[in-house]
């Protein structure tokens, strides 16, 4: 079992790695990269879920309004 001295120094390396900053730094980098770099390939998507539950439609609606933002289309016209 730890004593006092050493809890105390656990204690204060973890404050001192919460302190840190953005604890997603790192997965915002490699999110930035994988932007910087998109592969113009297709992505498979699953979607599971009970019957008559909307899954179709929800993929399909924001297909459709992916198609519209890269067309520059707006609901407006």
């Amino acid at each position: 079992m730890a004593g006092f001295g050493q809890a105390k120094e656990a204690e204060l390396k973890a404050t001192h790695e919460e302190a840190k900053g953005n604890p997603f730094e790192d997965l915002e980098a490699e999110l930035k990269d994988v932007n910087a770099s998109k592969p113009n390939t297709h992505i498979f998507l699953a979607v599971v879920g009970k019957e008559n539950t909307g899954k179709s439609a929800i993929i399909f609606d924001y297909y459709q309004k992916y198609c519209d933002s890269q067309n520059g289309v707006s609901k407006d016209e």
